[in-house]
């Protein structure tokens, strides 16, 4: 009986000695390595938090983006279905001509959606147009190429502003100019000249 009551006491002892030896083992450079790894911890967690943030963010955006560019191709195509519908001599043109169907994407991008039956019929009508509009490899160039088709029927097919309408344009000095005049300058030449 002694025996046993002894072993328990050995076992108590053991137990209350081990934790004064460890805590006794700690020194100051293992306190301050655990503080600093939890505050590493804390801070890749907030990075963490902040680039799922940031991630949902820009998805957010993107289907906004996605939802709007759909709903004014939707525009642009029942406008362009309205022009089938009315003018017999565009709908034979549409048949008939070889252009893209990602096109009608494009034009909802680049013109308005009562300007895209002038832009297909122009582009559609116009050899040079289509050349270039299947030389275009990408997006960028068939924007670019909506934008000048775009920009020739609204100056009614001429490709520069007429020199009488020059003469009337003021000159712009960047160097005399207040800050916001550059804006202002390209609103009055864009709303003047119909651009």
């Amino acid at each position: 009986m002694s025996n046993a009551r002894d072993a328990l006491y050995n076992l108590a002892d053991q137990e209350n000695e081990t934790p004064q030896e460890t805590s006794q083992g700690l020194t100051k450079d293992d306190v301050s390595s655990a503080i600093n790894d939890y505050f590493v911890q804390q801070q890749e967690a907030m990075q963490r938090a902040e680039e799922q943030e940031r991630s949902r963010k820009i998805a957010e955006q993107r289907e906004v983006e996605s939802q709007e560019r759909s709903e004014i191709t939707a525009v642009v195509k029942k406008s362009l279905q309205d022009a089938v519908s009315k003018d017999k001599s565009f709908a034979e043109l549409v048949k008939n001509s070889d252009l893209p169907g990602g096109l009608v994407d494009y034009i909802a991008e680049v013109g308005e959606a009562d300007e895209a039956p002038l832009m297909i019929r122009e582009i559609a009508s116009n050899e040079d147009y289509k050349q270039k509009l299947k030389r275009a490899r990408t997006e960028l160039g068939v924007r670019k190429l909506l934008s000048q088709v775009r920009k020739s029927i609204l100056m009614g097919g001429k490709p520069h502003i007429p020199e009488i309408m020059k003469r009337n344009i003021t000159n712009y000095n960047y160097n005399n100019s207040p800050d916001d005049y550059d804006k202002e300058y390209i609103s009055d030449v864009a709303i003047r000249h119909g651009i």
